[in-house]
């Protein structure tokens, strides 16, 4: 993973994750807050405005915070009351301290997936802005688009795989190539083997009677704008394949 990958799966991950179930924090917070306040000054039922904060916590801490200010005058009058409106204070702080940080996260997420988005598009680095090429140096949008092609220039396309999993060939003709007898060449062509005359080795990849390599097609196939082939895992990462090494 580089560098910009990093960077923009962290803000990936603060937009998805951390700025959600900081906000959701937040309003356990203020739903606690707002109960405690309710039980100390007797301002209906504690129990409702909790569920409602949790369900819309601004929305409850708006309303509730005009209604306790100007429709309620109660005060906390036994100790144990006033325990519990300073509890309340604590944990109305503590929830705006815990929504200021999730707004803090999201901006630093939307500058970090921004920044490493377009710092992304001028790079082959990048996955997510990859330029997918087939052995003719075509270039194509998206992965699934790369034909292979083999000695004879017949094309074969992928079928709909799903998002993990490559599925079988087909050539212009709607024969299918199943991907366990599927192999990419060292040249770069498509290579059916049917009589399963490929042995493999312990390098991982195939070799046939002559010593010709092949690397098995069970993970998307393209080349790279220099003529490097590349295969990728679940589209999400990327490696080239080693036949020059």
């Amino acid at each position: 993973m580089s560098a910009l990958e990093a960077i923009y799966s962290a803000g990936f991950i603060g937009n998805v994750i951390a700025v959600p179930v900081l906000r959701e924090i937040a309003a356990v917070f203020l739903a606690f807050a707002i109960s405690k306040d309710c039980k100390a000054r007797d301002n209906g039922s504690s129990v409702l405005w909790g569920i409602f904060t949790l369900i819309s916590p601004l929305i409850a801490g708006v309303v509730y915070g005009i209604y306790s200010r100007f429709f309620s005058d109660r005060k906390a009058e036994t100790d144990v009351d006033k325990k519990r409106a300073k509890s309340s204070v604590r944990l109305c702080i503590l929830a705006v301290f815990t929504y200021i940080m999730s707004f803090i996260m999201l901006i630093i997420s939307v500058i970090a997936i921004t920044s490493a988005g377009l710092a992304g598009q001028q790079t082959d680095d990048f996955d997510m802005f990859i330029r997918y090429y087939d052995r003719n140096q075509v270039e194509y949008s998206s992965l699934e688009e790369v034909p292979l092609f083999d000695k004879e220039n017949n094309m074969y396309h992928i079928d709909n795989s799903s998002f993990f999993i490559v599925g079988s060939y087909y050539d212009d003709n709607g024969t299918e190539y199943d991907y366990d007898n599927s192999y990419i060449s060292e040249d770069g062509y498509f290579y059916y083997d049917e009589s399963k005359s490929l042995k493999e080795n312990d390098d991982g990849y195939f070799y046939d009677a002559d010593g010709k390599k092949y690397a098995l097609i069970d993970d998307w196939i393209y080349w790279d704008k220099d003529g490097k082939i590349h295969f990728t895992s679940g589209k999400v990462t990327s490696d080239r394949l080693a036949f020059d090494e």
